[in-house]
């Protein structure tokens, strides 16, 4: 008997060794099978975050080795000069607007105007991009000698913009220069000051043969007489997106300055919201977007100050930082949900005042049922005085 026991034993315990690694391998499978998919998915999104991650540390520390190297003047050489700025948030390439400043009249030859020097407007760029209120833009200056005035006050010299000058070329030359930076332009903008918007065949008023889509077009302190200038503009840009800004010293510097403001905003101009330390009246036309300024200051002295003015109403209203537009869409997003309180609130109000009103009626008809007498009632009473009347009358009849 001692020796069946063993041997049962034994048997048994073969069979439990027999079978303890294949349920091992077996639970092993399993478990592998459950666990293989999530550690692949799990892998894939360690990837891809890695992947993202890596994109931004690069997009930052390309976007700090930009900004270290700060903004670059770049001389363009064609025919008299001229410059291209490029801020450093630019640096490292991308689609960046340019607005293009065209000088007013060059008979001193001064080869440096409104970019590394003169009116200094790349600081004034500078300012705003280090106050984040305006986004990274292009700004390119050419320089020509010459004049929009007759033959005696040009001193020799040809019109300006014109003869040996091209804007095709220019243009041409401008975007070989960003390409080297790896720039495009998104849009196109142009100030003219003075002689630049002038002439109706050349400056200002010849630019959107080379340049069909035109962002802005503004003039500082250009020619006003009457109806022309007024009449040409309305010509070029009826019809199209183009915002038209002009701003000058108004009517008492020029004579034909209410005619022309007349003839380019109509007779129904609206009045905008500006700046009131810098300009007397802001008006628009009342449909297209056409605007006209007029400035605080009305010296001779100050006619290059209005270009300044300009170019800084122009880049701070039309060129916002997303920090800016993020902010205003906020204001608009608050100004809604208010409206929206208000309107629920009102609703409520006027919701609450018809309850009371039904209240009140359904008082005043529990109040006049009570004082009613039954309906038993009130037919005997009609039938009483039906009947007196009927006795009355037949009283009356008899005598």
């Amino acid at each position: 008997m001692k020796h069946a026991n063993r041997g049962l034993v034994g048997i048994l315990m073969g069979l439990l060794a027999l079978t303890a690694p294949a349920g091992e391998s077996a639970a092993r499978s399993v478990h592998h099978r459950i666990r293989k998919p999530h550690r692949a998915v799990n892998q894939r999104t360690r990837t891809r975050y890695r992947k993202r991650s890596r994109s931004r540390s690069k997009t930052k520390t390309r976007s700090k080795r930009c900004r270290r190297r700060g903004d670059k003047l770049v001389k363009l050489k064609y025919l008299h000069g001229g410059a291209v700025w490029i801020p450093a948030e630019a640096r490292c390439g991308g689609r960046f607007p340019v607005v293009v400043l065209l000088h007013g009249n060059n008979t001193s030859r001064e080869r440096i105007k409104s970019l590394g020097g003169g009116r200094n407007l790349d600081k004034w760029a500078r300012r705003y991009l280090n106050g984040k209120l305006i986004r990274p833009l292009i700004l390119a200056e050419p320089i020509h000698f010459g004049a929009c005035a007759p033959p005696e006050r040009r001193k020799g010299l040809p019109y300006l913009f014109t003869g040996r000058f091209s804007f095709a070329r220019y243009r041409k030359l401008l975007e070989a220069k960003l390409r080297r930076y790896g720039i495009r332009a998104s849009s196109w903008s142009f100030i003219g000051h003075s002689g630049a918007a002038c002439c109706l065949t050349m400056g200002m008023f010849a630019i959107q043969k080379v340049w069909p889509k035109i962002r802005v077009w503004a003039s500082a302190d250009g020619c006003y007489n009457g109806q022309l200038q007024a009449a040409t503009l309305m010509q070029q840009f009826d019809g199209k997106t183009t915002k038209v800004i002009n701003a000058c010293r108004g009517y008492p510097a020029y004579k034909g300055y209410k005619k022309y403001e007349r003839t380019l905003l109509t007779r129904k101009a609206l009045s905008v919201r500006c700046d009131k330390r810098y300009y007397k009246t802001c008006r628009r036309h009342p449909v297209k977007r056409w605007f006209s300024y007029v400035t605080q200051f009305a010296s001779p002295a100050d006619h290059g100050k209005v270009l300044v003015e300009l170019f800084k109403t122009l880049v701070f209203h039309d060129y916002p930082s997303a920090r800016r537009v993020a902010l205003k869409k906020r204001r608009i997003a608050r100004r809604r949900r208010l409206a929206l309180l208000r309107s629920r609130k009102a609703a409520r109000r006027r919701r609450l005042a018809a309850q009371r009103r039904r209240l009140r009626r359904r008082r005043r008809l529990r109040r006049s049922r009570r004082s009613r007498p039954p309906k038993r009632v009130r037919r005997s009473q009609r039938r009483s005085q039906q009947r007196s009347q009927r006795l009355r009358s037949s009283v009356a009849e008899r005598d």
